[in-house]
């Protein structure tokens, strides 16, 4: 019973209180620059495509000069949460980058024939919130914490065509959590009947001090091996482990000094029309080709839940 008692004991990890309000800051930010931008939207209802293509070349340049000076702030940041919104954000810019190319590119091979419609088009404005993303831990690293140490950073990314948008980063998720709940309500605008708004799930291995404890269990092991052979044999492992550490360690700081953490892609989810509804709905999370049970990935259900709202223009 006091087993179960300490496993259903929700941990709230410790944190800097500069941090979360740091990250609370920035959580409020992000929300009023995505209202902003699909009402800015909205209103680009009736504009000619000229105007579009306009529009669209000066979100390109803006998306590029954010992404060139977010690499370049990348290696100046020194704090931890700094460091992972950075990386978030160029991902987030590349691919927002990438298809407003795409649009571009689709408007100009549509302006020579345009396509001959039958009365006015419908739009609507499509909400997402409420997402959670339950985690598959052992009951041994969940119900008696202990085992699985891992930590890790996760967030979603919510598109359709060029409307790119994020959650918050939510940091650290380890054994305590049983989900990751979103607070955010991503808002998308001018969406027609047939939309198909694709949610990806990404993940960053923060720490795992298993690792660090069977690294640990290795050095101990050959020293006492050392113990039991000549010196010149032992002197000439240690210093063969030191250059092997050395030389990976310093990898691996150059890599997160100039390029950042690299986010994982976990799963995948595409929401349509038939999806939408007043209630929250449990929806299927397609994994990745990567195994789920990979020490660098969280344990995932294979499932999220979800509220996909759909309000027409006309009804307004």
């Amino acid at each position: 019973m006091n087993t179960i008692r300490r496993g259903l004991k929700r941990k709230e990890p410790g944190q800097d209180p500069e941090a979360e309000e740091y990250q609370a800051g920035l959580n409020q930010f992000q929300a009023a620059v995505r209202k902003r931008e699909s009402i800015r939207l909205k209103l680009q209802l009736s504009s000619a495509p000229g105007v579009i293509e306009k529009e669209l070349r000066n979100k390109i340049n803006i998306e590029e000069s954010v992404c060139k000076g977010t690499a370049k702030f990348i290696s100046a940041c020194k704090n931890e949460c700094q460091v992972l919104e950075a990386a978030k954000n160029l991902l987030l810019g590349n691919l927002r980058v990438d298809m407003l190319k795409f649009e571009l590119n689709k408007i100009r091979r549509g302006r020579g024939s345009p396509a001959m419609k039958q009365g006015n088009p419908s739009y609507a404005a499509v909400s997402l919130s409420d997402v959670r993303i339950p985690l598959l831990w052992r009951p041994r690293d969940h119900m008696q914490d202990t085992g699985d140490s891992r930590r890790f950073a996760i967030f979603c990314i919510a598109r359709v065509g060029a409307q790119i948008y994020d959650t918050g980063l939510v940091h650290p998720v380890d054994r305590n959590s049983t989900d990751v709940t979103f607070p955010d309500v991503l808002l998308f605008s001018k969406m027609p009947p047939y939309f198909e708004l694709k949610l990806e799930l990404y993940s960053y291995l923060l720490s795992d001090n298993s690792m660090v404890t069977t690294q640990a269990k290795i050095a101990n092991s050959f020293s006492r091996a050392n113990k039991s052979i000549s010196k010149a044999v032992g002197k000439r492992l240690a210093r063969t482990m030191r250059e092997v550490n050395g030389v990976k360690e310093e990898e691996e700081d150059k890599s997160i000094k100039h390029k950042g953490p690299k986010f994982d892609l976990l799963g995948t989810a595409t929401l349509r029309l038939d999806d939408a509804g007043e209630d929250v709905r449990s929806h299927e999370l397609y994994m990745e080709e990567t195994e789920n049970d990979h020490p660098r990935l969280p344990p995932l259900f294979g499932q999220f839940c979800a509220r996909l709202a759909v309000m027409p223009y006309c009804r307004e």
